[in-house]
């Protein structure tokens, strides 16, 4: 009898540690199912993130493109600005007539307007420049590593600057301007002197 009693008590034990393992391997399979959506939700915002900045950076750089190939374009119209402007000036050294005063004066102030136009459009270039390098480090260091504590770690102190860069005071611009305006009232006078004489 004492035989059939110990045999008893060994096969409950072994009922219950059964149990029991067949409960932990439950809970480890309900804890694996609750980590997938988790980290599946994480890749696909992943994915889309990477996405739309892909369609992003290739229209800024199409964008990018396009006004690179208009600064050359308007480069060469203010050289060729430039070096008409010199020999209208060397002419007006040697005698003008007064009537090709205006037309120095009007290319002075169509110079003057496309060198103010450029310096706007190349620093929105920088400013753009710097966004788009911003975008692909962003997108670098996400791509890198999407376990939850380093990509957290890695995007939290991580921003994006879009405000725009603040103009840098030239003083060879303004020496240039402040001679452009000169001879232009210099232009004024001698056409006014020109006139009374007349």
């Amino acid at each position: 009898e004492e035989e059939e009693e110990e045999e008893e008590e060994e096969e409950s034990k072994g009922k219950k540690r059964k149990h029991e393992s067949d409960d932990e391997l439950k809970d480890d399979s309900s804890n694996e199912d609750e980590k997938r959506p988790k980290v599946g939700k994480i890749m696909k915002r992943a994915k889309n993130i990477a996405i739309s900045m892909a369609a992003k950076a290739n229209s800024l750089a199409r964008e990018l493109k396009s006004i690179k190939s208009d600064l050359s374009f308007i480069q060469e119209r203010c050289g060729l600005l430039e070096e008409e402007n010199k020999r209208l000036r060397d002419g007006f050294v040697k005698g003008v007539r007064p009537e090709e005063d205006d037309l120095v004066r009007l290319q002075l102030e169509v110079l003057l307007t496309e060198k103010a136009r450029l310096a706007n459009e190349n620093a929105n270039l920088v400013r753009e420049n710097q966004c788009l390098h911003q975008m692909v480090e962003y997108h670098q260091i996400t791509s890198q590593d999407l376990s939850s504590p380093s990509y957290e770690q890695a995007v939290h102190g991580f921003c994006f600057e879009f405000s725009s860069p603040v103009p840098e005071i030239d003083d060879e611009d303004e020496d240039s301007e402040r001679e452009a305006l000169d001879v232009s009232k210099s232009l004024n006078e001698s056409f006014e002197k020109a006139e009374e004489e007349q």
